[in-house]
């Protein structure tokens, strides 16, 4: 996975919830019948985290361009990982398959 400077926080027991907007050139990305995919690799270690538009956890807006990725509070409570890698990548209906982009999760441990 890419390193890139795009960092979020995910607060322990909390619900995830955050808002995409993808753009080309300037231009909202058409993501109908996009199949779009969160992956994290927590660190030191832990399972990865996977959601998807094929299995749950992210919808695509009726916005063009936009979509929504939430990780719920059921599973973030779970979470005993300090940091975590993520990419998130979109396949269009013809099979290509782009990232969008990748970062950093930080958990914030319930006291």
């Amino acid at each position: 996975m890419a390193d890139t400077k795009i960092k979020f926080t995910v607060n322990q027991g909390s619900t995830f919830k955050k808002k995409f907007l993808c753009k080309f050139g300037g231009e909202p990305l058409d993501l109908s019948d996009c199949i779009i995919t969160f992956k994290a690799v927590p660190s030191p270690t832990g399972s990865n985290i996977v959601y998807g538009t094929d299995t749950s956890g992210i919808t695509i807006s009726g916005e063009l361009g936009v979509f929504v990725l939430v990780i719920p509070k059921e599973a973030t409570a779970y979470y005993t990982w300090s940091t975590a890698k993520f990419d998130i990548h979109v396949e269009f209906p013809d099979g290509e398959k782009i990232p969008l982009m990748a970062g950093t999760l930080k958990l914030n441990r319930r006291v």
